[in-house]
């Protein structure tokens, strides 16, 4: 099957994000896609949007990637929902191959001339589905984060291929360390002297006792 072009791709994207952000349901509980808050990731503006800065960087990246692909006249509620309707309501379209395509939306209404919003058929993961399709998009980041370290347990290292032996992988067993005891709250005693201290003090106290002639 042949790659989307970029404008279906920004599409889907965007209604997905819709969905998630800003779900409608219609009457049969239905979960919905509006086409103007799709619209809005089309003018490159999340700062405009109050739950911007309560998104994790993840969030961020993913709606940035979608806007990056918008574009700029589809932020345009009208224009948007024109081009949603037109993309959506090709009954016949086809692949390469002359194989007939299952849209990913379905456009909701009886005259979907009309349809104000889309009703995703992709699966509950929406977010999943805008990662797939804008995978091939995206820069691989210039400074990779590092693996976790490894804990306690077995572990086994990355397959490399050697000729003549084929796909190996080496295997490491990482113990579990005995936890160290909570240190004492005070130190013990070494030295007679100064644990003795009180004996002592009670004993040079009876000695300094004198008769009286």
């Amino acid at each position: 099957m042949s790659e989307l072009p970029v404008r279906h791709v920004y599409i889907y994207a965007a209604l997905a994000l819709a969905g998630h952000y800003f779900p409608r349901h219609d009457a049969d509980g239905r979960l919905l896609a509006p086409f103007r808050e799709a619209a809005f990731f089309a003018a490159r503006k999340p700062q405009a949007w109050d739950r911007w800065p309560h998104l994790d960087h993840e969030e961020r990246r993913r709606i940035a990637d979608v806007m990056s692909l918008a574009p700029t006249e589809l932020a345009d509620e009208r224009r948007f929902a024109a081009a949603a309707r037109s993309l959506l309501g090709a009954l016949h379209d086809a692949d390469n191959d002359g194989e007939a395509v299952m849209h990913p939306f379905l456009l909701v209404g009886d005259v979907p001339s009309r349809a104000e919003a889309a009703h995703p058929h992709v699966g509950d993961d929406l977010l999943g589905y805008i990662d797939r399709i804008t995978a091939r998009f995206r820069r691989p980041s210039a400074r990779p984060q590092p693996p976790e370290f490894a804990g306690p347990g077995v572990w086994r290292t990355r397959k490399t291929y050697v000729t003549g032996e084929g796909w190996v992988h080496g295997k490491l067993a990482i113990p579990a360390y005995p936890i160290s005891p909570k240190p004492p709250t005070t130190p013990p005693c070494r030295t007679p002297s100064p644990c003795r201290t009180g004996q002592t003090s009670r004993r040079l106290s009876r000695n300094s006792w004198t008769s009286r002639p």
